[in-house]
């Protein structure tokens, strides 16, 4: 039975194969074939000159950046750990995005929470330094600043904090006793000072209250 199955089934390709339908199938697989290498030149035309524009655009961008955003792009690289490598503000558009390793470009509402609080401090801390270039640095007074961060998000917040106290004077205040465990872990020489009752502690005071004075 299984043999006479075999001899049916040779039968019916070898008929196939010489049908008029397989002439024409062939027929129809050259046509497409045609006209997909048709279609594949001209989408190469297409892709090149996309890619040769994304190019244009990024030297133009790099050269008209204002250095606010320069700043703040260097800033963002470190506070993120590399894993984004700038910020960009398209000329004549009131945008703001953040440019992963890869080069793709990811707008705020896209990040996540904490990454997104980071751009938008790193653009902060680059418009303070871009201001005390033009006049004498200001004091810098911030209020509990690393809340919404995780703990590797707090350490490099805190580190650019540090780097930013180089050439400002910051004052950071905060409720929260691992927020100061951030930045001793940082600088064990962070000057520190509690508020009490109205009253300004140094740390020499902490471990003696009844000491305390106003200073």
């Amino acid at each position: 039975r299984l043999y006479g199955r075999r001899a049916e089934l040779k039968q019916t390709l070898e008929a196939l194969s010489t049908s008029d339908d397989i002439a024409r199938l062939r027929a129809d697989e050259a046509n497409i074939l045609a006209d997909l290498e048709a279609n594949a030149a001209e989408w190469s035309r297409y892709a090149l000159a996309d890619h040769l524009m994304s190019q244009a655009r990024e030297v133009f961008e790099k050269k008209h950046q204002p250095r606010i955003i320069l700043d703040a792009g260097n800033i963002f690289s470190q506070m993120t750990c590399g894993r984004y490598r700038g910020v960009v503000s398209s000329p004549g558009e009131n945008t703001l995005e953040a440019v992963a390793q890869n080069g793709e470009r990811i707008p705020p509402e896209a990040l996540s929470r904490g990454t997104a609080e980071q751009l938008y401090l790193s653009v902060r801390f680059g418009y303070i330094r871009h201001q005390a270039q033009k006049s004498d640095p200001l004091p810098v007074i911030m209020d509990d600043i690393l809340v919404n961060f995780d703990p590797a998000r707090a350490r490099t917040a805190a580190e650019a904090v540090k780097s930013l106290s180089a050439s400002h004077q910051v004052l950071l205040f905060t409720c929260h006793p691992e927020t100061v465990a951030v930045f001793q872990n940082i600088d064990p020489r962070v000057p520190i000072r509690r508020l009490e009752g109205g009253r300004i502690m140094v740390p020499e005071m902490y471990l003696a209250p009844e000491k305390a004075t106003r200073v």
